[in-house]
């Protein structure tokens, strides 16, 4: 488990498919909302193995019912902000270095 706060780098768990290109892949991130899908590099995702992996985030805001994330990438439902529980952010993301 880790101390989450503002600013934090961090890995959401998440499906990998192959992109429209090399340096890109699609993902699918099951959120508080919902699942969020779209296109990130490839860079910036981390430990991808058999389809699963971690996509990098940059914590907005912690609350005490809300983790707000950015995701760099472009994304169908979303300008890249995704919200998480903290309990489940807590137990299911990794830290990234920045």
């Amino acid at each position: 488990m880790i101390n989450l706060h503002e600013g934090q780098v961090i890995g959401i768990p998440c499906r990998v498919f192959p992109g429209a290109f090399n340096h890109e892949a699609m993902v699918i991130i099951e959120t508080k909302n919902g699942e969020v899908s779209g296109f990130v590099r490839r860079s910036d995702l981390t430990d991808v193995e058999d389809g699963q992996g971690y996509v990098r985030a940059q914590i907005v805001e912690v609350s005490t019912d809300t983790v707000n994330v950015h995701l760099r990438g472009s994304f169908f439902t979303t300008t890249g902000l995704a919200q998480f529980t903290p309990e489940w952010a807590k137990s299911n993301v990794e830290f990234v270095a920045a």
